[in-house]
C-alpha cells in the first residue's frame, strides 16, 4: 500500500490534515493505489489562507503545508465545497458559480479526482 506522509504533522493546517486521512482510506484500496502511479506532483489544493501541496513520487504521497509555485495543478475552494469533493459530489454548481476553481493539468486534476472519490458500486475492493 503506498504510504501518506504528512510532514511537519504539528503545524499542518485542516485541509492539509483532511488531504491525508482521506487519501489514507482510498488509498487502502488496491485499484486506487495502482491510479497512484499515473499521478505526478506537486499539485496545490488551496481553501482561504489554507494550502496544501501534494507531492507524488515514488509511490507514496507527502502532504506539505503551503502551495508550492511550480505546480502542476491547482484546486481551489471554499473548505465545505473540497469536503463535499472527499464525499464524492463533484458540485457542477460549484465550478460554474467558481466556488470551485480548477488550473494548470487537467489530466492531473483528473487522476487526482479519480483517487479523492469515493468507490463506485461496480469497482473491485
Amino acid at each position: 500500500m503506498p504510504e501518506v506522509i504528512v510532514a511537519d504533522r504539528e503545524h499542518m493546517n485542516l485541509l492539509g490534515l483532511f488531504l491525508a486521512s482521506l487519501l489514507e482510506q482510498r488509498l487502502a484500496q488496491p485499484a486506487r493505489s495502482r491510479q497512484l502511479q499515473g499521478l505526478r506532483g506537486p499539485i496545490v489544493v488551496r481553501s482561504g489562507k489554507m494550502a496544501v501541496t501534494l507531492h507524488v513520487t515514488n509511490g507514496a504521497v507527502v502532504c506539505q503545508r503551503g502551495a508550492d509555485p511550480k505546480a502542476r495543478a491547482i484546486v481551489n475552494g471554499d473548505l465545505d465545497t473540497l469536503l463535499r469533493l472527499g464525499l464524492g459530489q463533484l458540485p457542477l454548481v460549484a465550478l460554474v458559480s467558481r466556488r470551485l476553481r480548477l488550473g494548470g493539468n487537467v489530466l492531473a486534476l483528473w487522476r487526482l479526482w479519480g483517487l479523492l472519490r469515493p468507490r463506485s458500486r461496480n469497482e473491485p475492493h
